[in-house]
């Protein structure tokens, strides 16, 4: 079976050699193409397309340092698990989209706000997904902030994708828009997406901390399969950011 697969897929993976412009690049082929061929759950339709669109889009799209903000308050313990297979999602649909060279951080946060992904390359991102453990505790906005806005800094020259996701209000409701306000004028020169995403119930203060960054969007899902849906949506307009003049 594995033989025959190889055998199906060799002449694209010449194809893709040849047009392969960096080591890099050759690297995420072979990573994509081990991973996938050797595993006889995933059709070889899949293999083929993957393998296709990373070679378009290493081509053709710019790489982004995505932040996610993902709330870890007492209030997400029930959901956690599922958030954090919601994150995966968003992961495989940058991977489709071959967007492989992508970093990706994240911060969680409830009372204050830990970083525990730092600039991690996709691939590597899609798997290590298990160092989003649970910790609990209060809600506090500006600890994030203050977090994405040094994670960005140290990839500054990169367009920049923040994603801040919460399911209630802060403590610090009356400082948090402030805090977004400086995050966008520190990448006022690069492309910066905002896009905040409520989950369950409305969140005010997400609103205006969303309105603070120019282009900021609001996004919301009341359940775990629209915020499914919310993540791939992000990854998505991902690729089709454009340059804020």
């Amino acid at each position: 079976m594995i033989q025959k697969r190889e055998e199906r897929v060799g002449t694209l993976i010449a194809d893709l050699k040849a047009g392969a412009q960096t080591a890099k690049q050759m690297h995420d082929f072979s990573q994509i193409f081990i991973s996938k061929l050797l595993d006889k759950h995933v059709p070889l339709k899949e293999v083929v397309d993957s393998l296709r669109s990373l070679q378009c889009g290493s081509q053709s799209a710019d790489p982004v340092h995505v932040v996610f903000c993902l709330d870890e308050s007492g209030s997400m313990s029930s959901y956690w698990a599922e958030v954090v297979n919601c994150f995966s999602s968003f992961l495989q649909m940058r991977e489709s989209l071959g967007a492989t060279a992508d970093l990706v951080s994240v911060v969680q946060f409830s009372s204050s706000a830990r970083v525990t992904m730092t600039g991690m390359p996709l691939l590597e991102a899609m798997n290590n997904t298990h160092v989003l453990s649970f910790r609990g505790g209060g809600t506090l906005f500006v600890p994030a902030l203050t977090e994405a806005s040094n994670l960005l800094s140290s990839t500054k020259g990169m367009d920049a994708v923040v994603v801040f996701m919460t399911d209630g209000e802060s403590s610090d409701k009356s400082a948090s828009p402030s805090a977004a306000s400086e995050l966008a004028r520190n990448f006022s020169q690069q492309t910066l997406m905002f896009f905040g995403l409520a989950f369950r119930e409305s969140v005010p203060t997400l609103q205006q901390i969303t309105e603070a960054v120019p282009g900021g969007r609001m996004l919301s899902a009341t359940n775990v399969l629209q915020l499914r849906d919310q993540f791939q949506f992000i990854a998505k307009q991902t690729s089709a950011r454009h340059v804020r003049s």
